[in-house]
């Protein structure tokens, strides 16, 4: 690891450690978002990990916003912290302007029948993260168009993933983008898909790290037969057939 990215996963660690607490999670979970925590990480410019330097980001790679990423899935971060890197990404490669407040990326799929024409945008957009809550949502058509839409110029249908985060249904009905661009040569919907189903998977793995952590803490508190169950042959083949996941 670089020194970019031990900085970066120090600051997530102690960043999440301090912040995300459990009273925190079940307050999320009752649909009370933390803005004192999406603050927090705004202000310690983790949303903008991926924007150029010339557009007043961070100018990082990949590899460093996958840092943020595992630090979201270990702490089972409540918002849509990874969504909001890849939509101001997407929106400094178009050479879009990155507005204030929360702005989320629409889920690219080869179903989606969003369309741009004539300044108008129109389809439905479906599992959008945290679409209720994002003052912007950008979308991503098939012809490569990016477009940002402020939250009002469309209709939300709340809906929830198997966690119960919030991925909900916005429809476009010929409504004017606050700005439009096209994904640069190289970048198209498909790579994107691939680069979010990436972050998503550093997410995985992050929150397979916290399992493997508490799983061995427990084996090594828990004391059965006089002595913790971690010193057991069986669990310790299983810790192990974890760890190698």
């Amino acid at each position: 690891m670089n020194e970019m990215r031990q900085i970066m996963a120090d600051t997530v660690e102690k960043l999440f450690t301090e912040h995300v607490t459990k009273s925190l999670k079940e307050a999320a979970e009752a649909s009370d978002f933390p803005e004192k925590l999406w603050n927090a990480v705004e202000e310690n410019g983790l949303l903008h990990i991926l924007v150029p330097e010339k557009f007043g980001g961070v100018g990082a790679e990949f590899a460093d916003a996958e840092v943020i990423a595992r630090g979201i899935g270990r702490h089972a971060v409540p918002m849509p912290v990874v969504e909001s890197i890849l939509a101001n990404w997407i929106l400094a490669s178009a050479e879009i302007d990155i507005p204030a407040g929360m702005t989320v990326l629409a889920p690219v799929r080869a179903e989606e029948t969003l369309s741009l024409s004539a300044g108008k945008l129109s389809g439905t957009a479906t599992r959008v993260p945290w679409g209720r809550t994002a003052a912007q949502v950008v979308v991503i058509t098939a012809k490569g168009d990016v477009a940002l839409m402020t939250a009002g110029a469309y209709s939300v249908t709340e809906n929830q993933n198997i966690a119960g985060e919030p991925r909900d249904t916005l429809v476009f009905e010929g409504t004017a983008p606050a700005a439009t661009g096209r994904l640069p040569d190289g970048l198209t919907a498909a790579s994107v898909f691939a680069l979010g189903a990436m972050m998503r998977s550093a997410q995985m793995a992050g929150a397979m790290e916290w399992i493997l952590d508490a799983s061995v803490q427990y084996a090594n508190d828990r004391v059965q037969f006089g002595r913790p169950i971690g010193k057991f042959q069986a669990i310790q083949q299983s810790m192990a057939e974890l760890a190698g996941h």
